[in-house]
């Protein structure tokens, strides 16, 4: 079980998914990984209640530790320094981060096969990666409990 936060989701409906993967391990940067991910017929039902998007609705406390080690809290509610209501937030703003992070999101729904070889060589470069993303994708789900 990679996350066991997200245990629990209920889907309806299709996700399919075809992935092509050429690996020798001899040679890893000729890893040829391709594939393709279709997500658009499949919904989210129900979500288990530690990960429900309808938590945000609900002030809480967000931990995040720094690459140099230092944990940083963030508190997150109305009348605290770090919060703005959604609707006060510009476009321009919500614009320019998603197209900094992932100018693409709204397109493929969060999978982007052009980045599945980029992960794999770097996961196979150095394996603590992937258990370093895990835990900070089980640590966001957590901190949402918090508050």
């Amino acid at each position: 079980e990679l996350i066991p936060s997200l245990q629990g989701f209920v889907l309806a409906g299709e996700f399919e998914m075809n992935a092509e993967a050429k690996v020798d391990f001899a040679d890893l940067e000729a890893v040829s990984l391709k594939g393709q991910v279709g997500i658009d017929k499949c919904v989210v039902k129900s979500a288990p209640p530690r990960v429900a998007a309808s938590r945000l609705l609900n002030p809480f406390t967000h931990r995040a530790v720094m690459r140099d080690g230092r944990e940083v809290v963030v508190e997150l509610h109305p009348g605290s320094g770090d919060f703005t209501p959604f609707d006060e937030i510009s476009p321009y703003m919500v614009a320019g981060v998603l197209t900094t992070e992932d100018g693409g999101f709204w397109r493929h729904k969060g999978f982007l096969p052009s980045q599945f070889e980029a992960a794999f060589l770097s996961i196979a470069h150095d394996p603590s990666i992937l258990a370093r993303t895990l835990e900070a994708a089980d640590g966001a789900f957590a901190a949402l409990g918090e508050g």
